[in-house]
């Protein structure tokens, strides 16, 4: 089977499907793409391929055009959570977690304590802002969410308390027992994936607010791609102004005051945010019924189960 997750740098995709499932299901996975392996992410959408035999162990829906009907080339394992269920028309056994939850299932060694704070922006924010730079004013340890699965692993298990705006941040630190903190700055953060995975290990989604930060090159590309922008008044002389910025720093004025805004609010919650953390019952659980429903999928493979149904609907293994 072939690993098919979404090709980028961001923690939740490439990285952390790339790493985990080898050592889960060793020996299983090639380049042959004539069936599909679909784990880790919102991949649930208009981005999965139509023709080759599909196995969902542990995604969900999110972001794409429409919601995908399944059809006789999925084979449902599990999905990311009730959510993803209803909008599939699903069996609600099908809802478990996330497969990222699987991390738990490795015994991963405890590591020293280094950052008693850490904050993790979603991939997209960080583009946006500067972070980082908000993170060194708060005194907190910034995790990049592209800097590659182990990078990521190691300071989440280094990390006393998580402050998190990335969902797979917040996922892996549960499964790590790291308590996490939730934050949205942006409007490109989807509510719907955080209830997905929270009502699947029965904990609210309740997201502290930040404020949004544009850093002058992520205003620059932002103008760039407007049409119809005013050329006159106001309008024009705020974006002649914002593109003048110098790229890539924290200047004076608007831009820093946004930045140390940030930065105290970071450190507020930091002192004051009620952590969050699946409780040891229902992380045992369903990490147990995704290995159940892995060691299906294997012994599905090996009976040459693997086939496309040839009813209209879609083969749902349901576990208890």
């Amino acid at each position: 089977m072939k690993l098919f997750c979404y090709p980028h740098a961001n923690f939740g995709d490439g990285p952390l499907n790339n790493w985990l499932w080898p050592q889960l299901i060793p020996g299983l996975l090639d380049e042959c793409g004539d069936q599909l392996f679909v784990g880790i992410g919102s991949l649930l959408n208009d981005m999965l391929p139509r023709e080759p035999l599909k196995a969902v162990l542990g995604t969900g829906i999110g972001y794409g055009q429409g919601t995908p009907r399944p059809d006789g080339t999925w084979r449902i394992y599990a999905v990311r959570g009730p959510r993803s269920a209803q909008a599939l028309g699903l069996d609600a056994r099908a809802a478990i977690t996330d497969a990222a939850m699987l991390v738990r299932a490795l015994n991963l060694p405890a590591r020293p304590k280094r950052h008693p704070v850490a904050y993790m922006p979603h991939w997209w924010s960080d583009a946006h802002g500067q972070w980082r730079a908000a993170c060194d004013l708060a005194g907190l340890y910034f995790i990049d969410p592209q800097s590659g699965a182990e990078a990521v692993l190691n300071d989440l298990r280094e990390t006393e308390l998580l402050i998190s705006e990335a969902l797979h941040g917040a996922i892996v630190a549960d499964a790590l027992r790291t308590p996490w903190v939730p934050v949205a700055a942006y409007k490109h953060i989807l509510a719907l994936k955080w209830l997905d995975w929270a009502e699947s290990v029965e904990l609210p989604y309740e997201p502290h607010r930040l404020e949004p930060q544009y850093q002058p090159e992520a205003v620059r590309a932002r103008l760039r791609r407007l049409r119809g922008w005013p050329q006159h008044g106001r309008a024009a002389q705020l974006a002649e102004a914002l593109v003048a910025r110098p790229a890539g720093a924290v200047s004076g004025g608007w831009y820093r005051r946004q930045v140390e805004r940030n930065a105290r609010t970071l450190q507020h919650l930091a002192a004051t945010a009620a952590p969050q953390l699946t409780r040891d019952a229902v992380l045992d659980r369903v990490v147990g019924r995704l290995l159940a429903a892995l060691e299906q999928l294997k012994a599905d493979i090996q009976a040459g189960r693997m086939v496309v149904n040839a009813a209209p609907g879609p083969v749902v293994v349901l576990r208890p």
